[in-house]
């Protein structure tokens, strides 16, 4: 019953905005060729298909690499913030930036790598997962790219249980 007082009034509703509406004046529908042509070139520049990035050696050697440097330019405890700042910020992905913007390198209780890293999760191209050994304990530095050819940017440090965090 409910349901089709609704569809009522919704059909009445529809009749009287149509209703009210009155006629138009006609108008010219026929885009321009500039115009037309314009919005087609913007978009095959703009938005054409992104290449899937590849998941070969290189690529796991490259999220490696780079899960060790940002590891290393992470544990560095007795610099000042802005120092330990200016050598992170380059290493991680916009929302990390924000994430760690204001740690004090003295909250952390790592002071040097002591071990290559190592991938614990590589189901995805696009994100990865790499262990790092610390003198604190085994970091777990997740990693990620926008796509193929884009270098591996931090996403986020997750300390070990032991590292007192």
């Amino acid at each position: 019953m409910r349901r089709s007082l609704l569809v009522t009034a919704l059909t009445l509703c529809a009749v009287l905005v149509t209703g009210c509406a009155g006629d138009p004046e006609p108008t010219d529908t026929a885009p321009s060729p500039t115009a037309d042509a314009h919005a087609h070139e913007h978009f095959e520049d703009d938005y054409g298909p992104i290449p899937s990035p590849s998941w070969e050696d290189s690529d796991r050697a490259a999220a490696i690499t780079a899960a060790e440097t940002a590891m290393r330019a992470y544990a560095r405890p007795t610099i000042t913030q802005e120092e330990w700042w200016a050598d992170m910020e380059p290493l991680l992905n916009q929302q990390a930036s924000i994430d760690y913007a204001w740690v004090q390198p003295q909250s952390i209780p790592a002071t040097k790598v002591t071990g290559p890293g190592s991938i614990t999760d590589d189901e995805s191209a696009l994100v990865v997962f790499v262990d790092v050994p610390t003198d604190a304990g085994t970091y777990n530095i997740i990693l990620n790219r926008d796509g193929a050819g884009e270098p591996w940017l931090v996403a986020r440090f997750v300390p070990p249980e032991t590292a007192g965090n």
